[in-house]
């Protein structure tokens, strides 16, 4: 017998993705991208989606579920960063850094925040001496495939 989509199962299969993630990346995509095809606006299931791609390497493919996720939580400095962790990934260095700042601006003590925009503005320095040279090395803290532990209410 075959399950029947109804509203909430969007979560669910994002809890899955979020639990399977834990040990295989590949393994957990179809069920992010089953959330998203029942609830393509709801954030949890679009940020996990851009932290398993930016793991895995797919900077650009990530960047549609980051900005997603911006636009319906624009004051969410986790968003920020991520999203500025994958613009420093994709060589744009000032986008990088403004999304730092507005995520420092929203909640000054955020440590993942402030360690990103040094990480960046040395990045910038480096590209100013040395041409466009990408630090490769940034991404330790662009966050974590979680799950959402109650449902939504509809």
């Amino acid at each position: 017998m075959r399950a029947r989509a109804v509203p909430h199962n969007y979560w669910a299969y994002n809890n899955l993705g979020a639990a399977i993630a834990q040990g295989n990346l590949d393994a957990a995509e179809p069920y992010f991208l089953k959330s998203l095809e029942i609830m393509p606006m709801y954030p949890g299931a679009n940020k996990n989606m851009a932290i398993l791609l930016y793991k895995k390497g797919r900077y650009r493919e990530a960047v549609p579920f980051a900005q997603k996720t911006l636009m319906m939580q624009p004051a969410n400095p986790e968003y920020l960063v991520i999203m500025g962790s994958l613009w420093l990934k994709l060589g744009r260095v000032d986008d990088a850094v403004a999304q730092f700042e507005k995520a420092l601006q929203l909640h000054p003590a955020y440590a993942d925040a402030r360690e990103a925009l040094q990480e960046a503005l040395a990045e910038k320095d480096k590209q100013r001496g040395e041409g466009k040279k990408l630090n490769t090395g940034h991404g330790k803290r662009i966050g974590h495939i979680t799950p959402l532990y109650h449902p939504p209410s509809i």
